[in-house]
This record gives structure tokens, C-alpha cells and sequence, in this order.
């Protein structure tokens, strides 16, 4: 696609830069940073890991976990993500969508998902779902 710019110039429509990009969970480098956390309801707890990642040298990566306290099964679990201005987030798909009840003996398996971002990216927001409630929020990432 062509455009015209402001300046009467012509020139290719801007890609979106994270458009190609995809980093699968099993290619996930976690990095030495504690996680960030981002939502804790004494049920459901969303935690945010830094990752070693760089797919390219604008694009930063993270792993946000979503994990079960209680000992009743939650499902219909969602996380959207947004960024503000001229960022640029991507977020893959969970893991699952379901959260087993928690059980010490046998932890059950948190949901994952990958969120790619350009790394300008100071803060996300973010719309969590599930069980019928939602929650909402900013994740500062500096």
C-alpha cells in the first residue's frame, strides 16, 4: 500500500513492526528479575516475568502466569492487552483457559501467555476475565 504524507511525500504504508514476530513458550529464556505483580485477588494471581527474549532490537518480551488459589475450578479465563500512543503489543494464546483448583500436594499448571511488545513500552493495560468478573488495570514496566 501506498500513502501520502503530510509533506505531500509519497511512500510504503508503516508496518506493523511485532506483525512477524512470534516467540513460542518453549523458546522462553526467563531472565534474574523477580516478577511483576500484577493482580492478586486472593483467588486468581497474575504474575508479569522479564525474559531474556529479543527477537529483534526493538522488541521486548514477557511470560504473565495466571495461577488459581482456590480450591475451585475457574474457567473462562481471559487477559487483553493494550498499549497507549504509537506502542506496539502482541499477545499470543494461553495456555488454557481454565484454572484447576489448587492443591498443595499437586500444584495444577498456571496459564501462560507470551506478551510481545515494543520496547519503548513503559506501561500496558490490561482486562482480566473470569467466572463472570472482570478486572482492570496498568502494568508500569520500568
Amino acid at each position: 500500500a501506498v500513502v501520502s504524507t503530510q509533506s505531500g511525500h509519497y511512500g510504503r504504508a508503516p508496518r506493523d513492526v511485532l506483525a512477524d514476530v512470534e516467540v513460542p513458550l518453549t523458546l522462553i529464556r526467563p531472565s534474574n528479575d523477580p516478577p511483576t505483580l500484577v493482580f492478586d485477588s486472593g483467588v486468581v494471581r497474575v504474575n508479569l516475568y522479564k525474559t531474556e527474549n529479543k527477537p529483534q532490537p526493538d522488541v521486548s518480551v514477557w511470560l504473565m502466569t495466571i495461577t488459581n488459589s482456590s480450591t475451585a475450578r475457574i474457567d473462562d479465563v481471559s487477559l487483553e492487552i493494550t498499549s497507549s500512543g504509537t506502542d506496539k503489543v502482541k499477545l499470543s494464546a494461553p495456555s488454557s483457559t481454565k484454572l484447576s483448583p489448587f492443591s498443595p500436594i499437586c500444584p495444577s499448571s498456571p496459564i501462560q501467555q507470551v506478551v510481545i511488545a515494543t520496547s519503548g513500552t513503559n506501561s500496558l493495560q490490561y482486562k482480566l476475565k473470569f467466572d463472570k468478573e472482570e478486572k482492570s488495570g496498568t502494568i508500569n514496566l520500568l
